[in-house]
């Protein structure tokens, strides 16, 4: 499987499961956060698996997942910037860490 298909499997399933996690939160317009929580998660995948940094992939998944994380409106919506950007950062690392595996 090519890596660009493997990074918006893995950013499709971790938008999925973040948008799980946010359910239960509070959050005054939880459609509109919770669509761009998931298209957050789905770019990071997907840029994880068409950039070519010189760096360790989980090192490239942590930046890439970071920014993208600290870049997203749905931080700046809901205040919770320490949830968004450590749930970025873990889904780069997760992400670039199964396509390192695979070896791809």
């Amino acid at each position: 499987m090519p890596k660009i298909w493997l990074g918006l499997l893995g950013g499709l399933l971790f938008g999925v499961l973040d948008v799980l996690f946010s359910l239960p939160v509070y959050l005054p317009d939880k459609k509109t956060t919770l669509i761009l929580t998931f298209i957050s998660r789905l770019l990071t995948g997907f840029f994880i698996g068409t950039t070519n940094l010189p760096l360790t992939p989980p090192a490239a998944g942590c930046i890439i997942g970071g920014a993208l994380s600290l870049l997203s409106p749905t931080v700046s919506r809901t205040g919770l910037y320490a949830l968004h950007i450590t749930i970025g950062i873990g889904g780069g690392i997760l992400i670039a860490g199964i396509v390192s595996w695979l070896g791809i």
